[in-house]
């Protein structure tokens, strides 16, 4: 029996090949837009959930009043706060602190006995129990220990890559800055940062303990200024975050009262932000240490994603009612000899299934070849190993399926109640199919298309005013350089 629908299906889709490519066209290019929009959307899910209790980190972040002149929110802390945590609260079972030095200096890191240099953005300090804190996948060495000593750092596997080639980088030293001011560091170990999706976006990491930056955010005192430390907090299996976070303004008020009063602020109140919300719900706090993404407007492309199916699948129905009178005499032959209309539902539901499974499939090498575009605009590596994800697959499934049944279902019902008289003798066949109901799908199809072709006429719009808004100088032709010392003469590589 399924054969036969199956090859009756077929044979219809074949006889009326203008609709079949007009409706196969609506639901490629609906399928296309889904798929495109869930494959972003799902790249920013998932952040920061491979650390081994994840659920357990917090980032320490402030929220600053200035007698009411002046706001600052802002994902960083004071450098003493972490470990003062750590020192106050039983529950903190650890703490560690991240500084970007992208901030104050951006120094040349080479090899040793190379002299091409490189300026690197995303250059972290962080404390030795970074590592016992976070989890990232490390290539080459001891992430336990690598942090312990002064002058030690690990590097990206990129940044191995570009100091050392292909050989290992372990134990080898390379110079860090320049001039009187440089550093020989030794690398401890090789982590690859593209192996999870975290907020960490590090080029290389220095150990917190080394001279220079590292030794004033270790000996810095005060509670309330110089909040550029990045702070992070790890629970026990015992401690609560809502409990520490109602311990957090007496603890600012035994431990940085006086700090408060001496920098006059007038309040400074500390907030814990869950490791794993941090890319998703963090959005509008200043000083993050990577673009993060925003719930709200991912809620926005889903629902998007969601209406552009929607006006595929009316399309469908309005298309498969309006040329019902194609297969009037069909329907009618049909049931003389016998055919009920459960049976009649079933073959039409199969049709629509089997556009819907053609446009799935279809659309499927037309998104792999449009993520190079789909790249460029939302500054994402989403590539074809993105559709392999087990969620992709069910969902992409589903949308067959569902889409399938959703578009077919009602021409379904119109077509198998025709009356076999009415079809066989000519007359006026579909007026169960062209009532209130068909019309309101038509003007509600008209709203939701203009409904976002002006959306995207006015995103377009705001993008292209950025592009061309007044700078206030011309950017051709100009170049912003560092200049190092005058008695080291280094091959900057930009």
């Amino acid at each position: 029996m399924l054969k036969n629908y199956i090859k009756i299906a077929w044979r219809n889709l074949m006889k009326n090949k203008q609709q079949t490519i007009i409706n196969l066209l609506g639901l490629t290019l609906g399928t296309v837009s889904c798929l495109v929009i869930l494959l972003y959307v799902f790249e920013q899910l998932g952040y920061d959930q491979h650390h081994n209790e994840a659920a357990s980190i917090y980032r320490v972040e402030t929220i600053i009043d200035r007698d009411g002149q002046e706001s600052f929110d802002s994902a960083t802390s004071s450098p003493p706060i972490a470990f003062a945590l750590k020192d106050d609260f039983a529950e903190v079972e650890e703490a560690t602190r991240v500084v970007l030095t992208d901030a104050f200096y951006s120094p040349l890191i080479r090899a040793v006995n190379s002299e091409d240099a490189y300026y690197e953005p995303r250059v972290y300090l962080a404390d030795s129990t970074f590592f016992k804190v976070f989890n990232f996948k490390i290539l080459e060495g001891d992430e336990k220990t690598a942090l312990d000593e002064p002058n030690t750092v690990m590097l990206s596997s990129y940044m191995s890559d570009k100091l050392f080639g292909n050989t290992s980088s372990l134990d080898k030293t390379v110079v860090w800055g320049s001039g009187e001011s440089a550093l020989i560091l030794t690398v401890k170990g090789v982590y690859d940062e593209k192996a999870y999706k975290t907020h960490f976006n590090p080029s290389y990491i220095v150990s917190m303990s080394t001279p220079g930056m590292g030794t004033f955010v270790q000996n810095f005192q005060s509670f309330a200024t110089n909040n550029f430390a990045y702070s992070y907090v790890k629970l026990n299996s015992n401690g609560s975050s809502l409990g520490l976070q109602r311990k957090l303004p007496q603890f600012m008020e035994d431990r940085g009262g006086q700090d408060l009063k001496d920098a006059g602020m007038s309040s400074k109140t500390l907030e814990l932000t869950k490791v794993t919300d941090i890319h998703l719900y963090s959005n509008g706090r200043k000083n993050q240490l990577d673009v993060v993404s925003n719930s709200t407007y991912l809620y926005f492309l889903l629902s998007l994603a969601f209406f552009i199916q929607l006006v595929a699948c009316i399309n469908f129905i309005n298309l498969s009612t309006a040329r019902a009178s194609k297969r009037a005499r069909e329907i009618g032959i049909r049931k003389v000899v016998g055919a009920g209309k459960n049976t009649l539902m079933r073959q039409f539901l199969g049709e629509s299934l089997l556009l819907s499974i053609f446009a799935m499939l279809i659309s499927i090498p037309i998104v792999i070849l449009s993520l190079p575009f789909v790249n460029g605009i939302t500054q994402e590596t989403l590539t074809y190993t993105s559709l392999y994800q087990w969620q992709i697959v069910v969902i992409l499934l589903a949308i067959g399926v569902v889409t399938g049944l959703a578009s077919g279902v009602y021409p379904a019902i119109v077509l198998s109640s025709i009356k076999p008289v009415s079809a066989l003798k000519s007359s006026a066949i579909l007026r169960s199919g062209s009532g209130t109901f068909r019309k309101a799908l038509v003007v509600f199809q008209f709203v939701i298309s203009i409904c976002l072709i002006t959306t995207v006429i006015i995103m377009a719009q705001q993008f292209k005013y950025t592009q061309s808004k007044d700078l206030g100088y011309k950017k051709d032709n100009l170049l912003a350089l560092r200049i190092g010392p005058k008695n080291r003469q280094l091959s900057l590589n930009l």
